[in-house]
């Protein structure tokens, strides 16, 4: 049976707040650590930020694609800003096995993206193959059985909603009352 890294040598939880805080380290660090969970296991997104000078910090340290630490969350979402710190473009990992069973399984073909759902994923804002398959998404995360499943679709599908913010769901408003059948002046009346 592994030791409780919260348990003290004589047995005891730490009651300090010395104690218990969390360890802090560079990014560089984190590559260096073995993840703590399988791969994409972590029913949350890791969110990351690439300064103008290229040095990326976790934001509550993403490297090279040699080495991708976080692997443990089912997204890592890192925010790229150019060297005055302006927003340039948000990049999604995609590290849940759930998640690119599912992709495997909805998305038969997207123009100008590779297809390839096996060992992890990346999109960059708009996540326009992603937007795209929306309702694929939730369809594949109603029929699926298995809740870990599920819950990994939702967050995905909450991701993907907060990235587009005000200005997303207002065009997913007006494109749904676009794409609404026409009611003639007899049909609404018969409503009523």
């Amino acid at each position: 049976m592994a030791a409780d890294s919260s348990i003290t040598e004589n047995g005891v939880a730490p009651t300090t707040t010395e104690e218990t805080k969390p360890k802090t380290g560079t990014v560089t660090d984190k590559i260096d650590e073995q993840p703590q969970a399988p791969k994409g296991s972590r029913c949350e997104i890791k969110s990351l930020a690439q300064k103008g000078d290229g040095e990326v910090q976790e934001k509550d340290v993403y490297l090279s694609s040699v080495q991708k630490p976080f692997v443990e969350y089912a997204l890592v979402a890192k925010q790229v800003f150019n060297e005055k710190d302006k927003l340039e473009k948000t990049i999604v990992d995609i590290n849940s096995p759930h998640l690119l069973s599912c992709l495997r399984d909805v998305v038969e073909y997207y123009p100008a993206e590779p297809l390839q759902f096996s060992e992890g994923v990346s999109f960059d804002s708009p996540f326009k193959l992603l937007n795209h398959h929306t309702d694929a998404l939730i369809k594949w995360g109603e029929e699926v059985t298995e809740l870990d499943a599920k819950d990994h679709v939702c967050l995905l599908l909450d991701f993907l909603e907060n990235e587009a913010g005000d200005k997303g769901r207002e065009a997913k408003r007006l494109n749904s009352m676009l794409l609404a059948p026409y009611i003639t002046a007899e049909e609404e009346s018969n409503l009523t």
